[in-house]
């Protein structure tokens, strides 16, 4: 009986070498690392005209100044603490309070005047923008409706 003849025998793993000689194959499983091919670079894509001026925030930063503060106040579940409470409740007796008053006073007087600065420039250029035509963007001004 011819061992080759068996449709089954080549599908078991067993493979003739030579003079009569037979041996197992065992098929090894891939290495999941290995890279088997190399990407291509990614084709640029011609994008549409974007006006790249990124304009700054503020003018210049001379504008605005923040006094420093530190708050010694641990605060999780976010509640509004006013300043003469956190005051009373202060554990560290070396720090004055009206030092510490003071601070944050400065601190909100400078954020709040910052936070208009930022706003005055942003209504400016609004304005500044309509002049010129509408919203950046659209190719014809459109009257309003």
């Amino acid at each position: 009986m011819n061992l080759s003849s068996i449709p089954l025998f080549g599908s078991m793993g067993v493979k003739k070498i030579e003079n009569g000689k037979y041996g197992r194959v065992v098929e090894a499983s891939p290495d999941p690392l290995r890279i088997t091919y190399k990407r291509g670079a990614k084709q640029s894509r011609k994008e549409a005209a974007v006006d790249k001026s990124h304009k700054k925030a503020f003018g210049s930063k001379t504008k605005i100044k923040l006094s420093k503060c530190v708050s010694m106040w641990k605060n999780p579940t976010s509640q509004i603490v006013s300043l003469e409470a956190r005051i009373a409740h202060d554990r560290f007796k070396t720090i004055h309070p009206e030092i510490n008053i003071r601070s944050f006073e400065e601190l909100k007087s400078s954020l709040d005047s910052a936070e208009h600065l930022y706003f005055q420039d942003n209504r400016k250029a609004g304005i500044k923008e309509e002049k010129m035509g509408g919203i950046k963007g659209l190719g014809k001004h459109q009257p309003p409706k």
